[in-house]
């Protein structure tokens, strides 16, 4: 069983930093930087790529704190103004799916097919992707259900799941070694995007089962809501990009 331990914040200097948003922060430059260098590799524009980047960032940062909300049930209700304050927390669905947005966006506003450029940043997403998630081990915000497994962690309280910690496991077990080997050369437009929403919509799906409580609509969690159908949209890109080699 793992250890529990909590680190909530870092001093650097007289500036005591919390270590969440620091880590989230230092995962969004890595896999910027990690993206100039995809593209180059691959021959793209590494201008455009650069800006494209930048665009996704601030939309999906902005869809992160704004999604926040479906997980607050009832929240808008006791408070109109939550949907702006970042205290509340943010979502990584509104981040991964403002960042698609954004990309959308600039698409069109410099009539650029963004496709293969959304490729190379799948391939090296989940590298800095693991930095947020890590951060949210540390302070153990996703905390879940009781457990004796192995790799449950020793809460003060009870043994019982984190799911940032499985999350990690699965980043730096996986999607990062899996993406790595795949985009080593560069592949059909679409396919990595494809393969990256599909495989991590169905672990988010997966992982849900483990919450406690989870906020429900309709019957259905959030995250089913929201990763189901980004599997989905990961499932018809691979088919269309294989049909599109027929």
């Amino acid at each position: 069983m793992l250890p529990y331990f909590e680190i909530r914040a870092v001093t650097v200097g007289p500036v005591r930093v919390p270590v969440q948003p620091l880590l989230a922060s230092l995962g969004v430059l890595t896999a910027h930087a990690l993206f100039l260098w995809r593209a180059r590799r691959w021959g793209l524009d590494v201008e455009k790529a650069s800006w494209l980047s930048l665009t996704m960032v601030a939309v999906g940062v902005t869809c992160a704190f704004l999604f926040r909300w479906a997980y607050l049930p009832g929240a808008l209700e006791r408070d109109p103004w939550i949907w702006l304050k970042t205290t509340s927390g943010a979502a990584s669905f509104g981040g991964i799916a403002g960042g698609l947005l954004g990309a959308a966006l600039y698409g069109r506003l410099r009539g650029l097919s963004t496709l293969e450029y959304l490729d190379a940043l799948a391939s090296v997403f989940p590298a800095g992707w693991i930095f947020g998630r890590i951060g949210c081990s540390l302070i153990h915000d996703h905390p879940g259900l009781r457990s004796e497994h192995l790799l449950a962690v020793r809460y003060p309280d009870f043994p019982r799941w984190d799911l940032a910690v499985v999350e990690v496991l699965f980043l730096a077990g996986i999607l990062i070694p899996l993406f790595g080997w795949l985009g080593r050369k560069k592949r059909a437009p679409g396919s990595m995007l494809g393969m990256f929403l599909l495989i991590y919509g169905v672990f988010r799906v997966w992982l849900d089962v483990l919450h406690v409580d989870p906020p429900r609509y309709f019957g259905w969690t959030v995250d089913q809501l929201a990763y189901g159908p980004m599997a989905l949209v990961g499932a018809l890109l691979l088919t269309r990009t294989r049909v599109g080699r027929s």
